[in-house]
């Protein structure tokens, strides 16, 4: 069971009900929806009709099955009318459920990363509050990673990393790549795949997941960048979404050659209750200043984790004696392993 308490703290909404609810309207009134689960939508699950007004609080409960399929999955608003313009101001976190590739070896033993992928748009008074500001492909916008502008991801020769990315952009498709590197798939929008998909390049769009393993090469410094593609609306900006520094002792590490066919060969998880976690939504900007979104809506776990904050919810395995259900936020200054189960 995933249990969460969102508390609204954005501002009042300006507007009221308009006559025709597919127009963008009351941009502080939100809701949670757990992207890609195969969850109930009734009730105070995972539905996306609930109206989460701000100043209220409000409690959701989400049974995830023990037979669920471990993976790479994420939350963001689904509000009609709002999600939109909360989206591209950086409402959105990922959810984890472990396991997936614990009976092999080479990937068990690597570095996790969560890497969210996120495209903040502001108007000229550096505030997201206009359907306006999001829609044009021209409006002005950043492409994040954990809320960061080009953060530096570290590596030792010969390393093998697994990096769950997230797409939680609101708008643009993009192929992304590592220069001088290839990307090994191991699982899409958290599936497992049966085999290794090795690529120069892998696009993504707008709510996708992509996990791949990465192995280090030589010493030095790669970028991980958008690559050019137009989906019909004229060529994407070209991004440097992060510098990866090769640097260290080598750590020779494998990729496997081979994935199990046979993903059904999982331990069941625990179905007992986890402990309660508040979330809450607002319009507090981050301290360290590298948004300039004054007025964007950030999403908080627990703590009040500001913009780009990772926030996953690991569902653990029964024999680990842990909670089945962990928080385990990352600081927006610097990228924390997930430890493998």
């Amino acid at each position: 069971m995933l249990r969460i308490r969102l508390v609204n703290e954005l501002p009042p909404n300006r507007d009221p009900l308009p006559h025709d609810h597919n127009l963008p309207n009351r941009l502080s009134t939100t809701n949670l929806h757990t992207h890609g689960l195969h969850v109930s939508p009734d009730g105070i699950a995972d539905n996306v009709l609930r109206e989460m007004e701000p100043g209220q609080t409000y409690d959701i409960e989400v049974p995830i099955p023990a037979s669920h399929p471990p993976g790479t999955y994420w939350y963001h608003p689904h509000r009609h009318g709002s999600a939109n313009v909360q989206v591209a101001g950086g409402m959105a976190g990922a959810l984890i459920l472990e396991g997936d590739f614990a009976d092999v070896p080479e990937i068990a033993r690597a570095r996790e990363r969560v890497l969210i992928l996120q495209q903040l748009a502001f108007d000229a008074l550096g505030t997201v509050e206009s359907f306006d500001t999001v829609w044009p492909n021209q409006a002005a916008r950043l492409f994040t990673v954990n809320g960061q502008l080009m953060p530096t991801i570290a590596m030792r020769p010969g390393e093998v990393q697994r990096w769950r990315i997230i797409h939680a952009g609101f708008h643009d498709s993009t192929p992304i790549g590592l220069d001088h590197h290839v990307l090994h798939e191991i699982a899409a929008d958290g599936i497992a795949l049966p085999r290794v998909r090795t690529q120069d390049s892998i696009l993504v769009v707008p709510g996708q997941r992509t996990d791949v393993l990465v192995k280090a090469g030589s010493p030095g410094t790669y970028a991980l960048r958008s690559l050019p593609f137009d989906q019909g609306e004229g060529p994407n900006r070209i991004w440097v979404l992060a510098r990866v520094v090769v640097g260290g002792d080598p750590l020779p590490m494998n990729v496997p050659a081979a994935l199990p066919r046979d993903r059904s060969r999982r331990s069941a998880r625990t179905n007992s209750p986890a402990r309660a976690r508040s979330l809450s939504r607002h319009d507090r900007p981050p301290p360290w200043g590298t948004i300039s979104a004054s007025s964007a809506s950030w999403l908080t776990i627990a703590c009040s984790i500001p913009i780009g904050s990772t926030s996953a919810f690991a569902s653990a395995r029964s024999r680990s004696g842990r909670s089945p259900i962990s928080t385990r936020p990352t600081t927006p200054s610097t990228f924390i392993p997930i430890p493998s189960s």
